[in-house]
């Protein structure tokens, strides 16, 4: 059985460093810390409560050491002749201790927490591998097949890079998670339209790859829930406003999001529900008690795809602009107050360790990016100074 280790794909990342930088030039963070910044970690973190925990999320650690090398890849993924699909790389479960379901749940887990990697397929592929009386399992990382060759991916990319660019420009003053939230979700469904494929007289949603990815909205302006909720989730957390992607039932598959507001709880948007005719807030910062009538998310019980995530607890009623008490700008550790510990979580991060953080308030110097000025302005702010 042999192995990948990617070593072309990475070494064409090493090569694409020096344009990198130039080509990201309207972004507040460099490029290679694009996937961080735009993911959610909630997935990631659930994972310590689930079988296998360390092992869980050391396979995710894999996928995002994959998928970041694939980003910045300048080569042609070529078609596998074993599994008959663009393989980016085989992964040998019982190096992690996992089995092929808990795999499976990693896979789809990291799938919904990374919305730029757009050309991770819907579809995870387990190959079993019989040596004698030895059964080895291996998860198959594949390539939707538009997505295999460099020449289009590189067209994405900088088309992805320029739409957070533009999209985000516009949030420059606005410090409420709530103002943030909505400038998003307006610009989404100016820009937006529901994808449809016509056949026999009907109208069906479309299922095309990239209407239920990224590519949909961004490249060709039209896609599904999926694609407006992955759109909605990666300008958000781009922007430091965490947001959280879930799928399940309403009336039939569908995908929305859940935002952290400014009173450090998290609300339901439905921005796929929010476009008609003319821009509604129906399905805007609702609580669980209006939004729950109409949607029911999967749950941990689920297999394969339909696996989701506990997700974070929404209040019962709908969120409340005028009345809502602010996250404290500092507050790093999310604990309510503003203290040492939050320094202490800060310098962690900036020093690579990983730990639950919350970058809009981490952002002390508001100027869009964590470094260590925010130290410098954090500590100043817990002696008591305002500046």
């Amino acid at each position: 059985m042999r192995k990948r280790f990617l070593s072309s794909v990475v070494a064409a990342a090493a090569v694409l460093s020096l344009s990198v930088n130039a080509s990201a030039a309207g972004l507040a963070v460099s490029e290679e810390e694009l996937a961080s910044v735009t993911s959610s970690d909630w997935g990631y973190y659930d994972m310590q409560y689930r079988s296998n925990s360390d092992g869980r999320q050391q396979l995710y650690d894999r996928l995002k050491e994959d998928y970041t090398a694939f980003w910045f890849s300048s080569e042609d993924l070529q078609l596998d002749p074993y599994v008959n699909r663009y393989l980016l790389d085989e992964i040998c479960l019982s190096d992690y201790g996992l089995s092929p379901t808990e795999a499976s749940e990693v896979y789809y887990t990291f799938r919904k927490d990374h919305p730029l990697f757009y050309f991770a397929s819907n579809k995870n592929v387990m190959m079993t591998v019989t040596t004698g009386s030895n059964v080895s399992y291996y998860l198959c990382l594949v390539v939707d097949d538009e997505y295999a060759a460099a020449e289009p991916r590189e067209a994405y990319r900088q088309q992805i890079l320029d739409y957070i660019s533009e999209k985000t420009a516009g949030i420059a003053g606005l410090t409420d998670r709530y103002d943030i939230a909505k400038y998003f979700h307006d610009q989404i469904c100016r820009d937006a339209e529901y994808a449809v494929v016509y056949q026999d007289g009907y109208q069906y949603a479309d299922n095309s790859n990239s209407a239920h990815n990224i590519i949909g909205i961004i490249s060709e302006g039209k896609g599904v829930c999926e694609s407006y909720a992955k759109v909605f989730q990666l300008l958000l957390n781009y922007a430091g406003v965490k947001c959280v992607f879930a799928a399940g039932d309403a009336g039939g598959s569908h995908a929305w999001d859940l935002v952290k507001l400014d009173d450090g709880r998290y609300y339901n948007f439905d921005v796929t529900w929010d476009d008609q005719y003319k821009i509604i807030y129906d399905f805007f910062a609702r609580g669980s008690g209006y939004f729950d009538e109409s949607h029911t998310a999967d749950s941990s019980d689920n297999i394969g795809s339909r696996f989701m995530y506990d997700l974070p607890d929404v209040p019962v009623n709908d969120y409340n602009k005028d009345k809502a008490d602010r996250i404290p700008v500092g507050d790093v550790n999310e604990d309510g107050v503003v203290n040492m510990h939050d320094l202490t979580n800060l310098q962690r991060n900036l020093g690579g360790f990983s730990e639950r953080f919350d970058r809009l308030s981490a952002d002390v110097n508001s100027d869009g990016r964590i470094n260590m000025k925010d130290i410098v302005y954090l500590q100043r702010l817990i002696n008591g100074y305002t500046a």
